[in-house]
């Protein structure tokens, strides 16, 4: 692949540009983009089954234990409990402007700690392709951009669900790059993420 520095760099670089209009977002337009990624997983089973079969397949030839091809294996019961996992997202609180705590100076000035955006979440998971509408979900829930590195057994798996969701979101006004999936599948592109400094705020092994 050509230049993948660059290509982990420049995925890296737009969801830092769209955490920008995420961190603004009330509740209501965050979850309003949750129920459209809920509804498009509805939407395009047969795409996410296609897709998930080539990586399934691929496990298969490879002798990968039962387990961890159980784990990777997306049918359409399962992509229905991730789509109504997301609608269980909506309904949580939304965690940012929450204050956890508040104190008052002897000068009398109020001080209070408050819950913010994040900024780019960067996400680094095992083959368990629900984790990438968990983990997207969770973090545009919060105001904050989704950069995920799934397992490269998953590529094809995750590619499907993140182009679905970027779809989603962005026909209800959100950018594209608020979910964005890391490009590579070896672990070259996992050194480039952690070390992305000043485009990526948080990483969560």
């Amino acid at each position: 692949m050509a230049d993948l520095k660059a290509l982990v760099l420049e995925a890296a670089s737009a969801c830092k540009d769209a955490s920008v209009t995420l961190r603004q977002l009330d509740t209501a337009s965050k979850n309003k983009a949750l129920l459209a990624i809920a509804d498009a997983l509805d939407s395009n089973l047969e795409k996410i089954v296609v897709a998930n079969k080539i990586d399934v397949d691929a496990a298969i030839a490879k002798n990968t234990e039962a387990a961890i091809v159980d784990r990777l294996t997306l049918n359409e019961k399962r992509i229905a409990d991730i789509a109504n996992a997301v609608r269980d997202v909506v309904k949580l609180p939304d965690p940012i402007g929450e204050v956890i705590r508040e104190f008052t100076l002897p000068n009398g000035l109020n001080v209070q700690q408050v819950r913010v955006p994040l900024g780019v979440v960067a996400m680094i998971y095992e083959a368990r392709p629900n984790v990438t509408v968990d983990a997207a979900v969770l973090v545009l829930k919060s105001g904050s951009g989704a950069l995920l590195r799934g397992s490269g057994s998953a590529y094809n798996t995750n590619l499907a669900l993140t182009e679905i969701m970027r779809d989603a979101i962005s026909n209800v006004g959100l950018p594209k790059d608020a979910i964005v999936l890391v490009p590579g599948t070896d672990h070259e592109s996992v050194k480039y993420v952690m070390k992305a400094r000043g485009l990526v705020d948080v990483i969560i092994p």
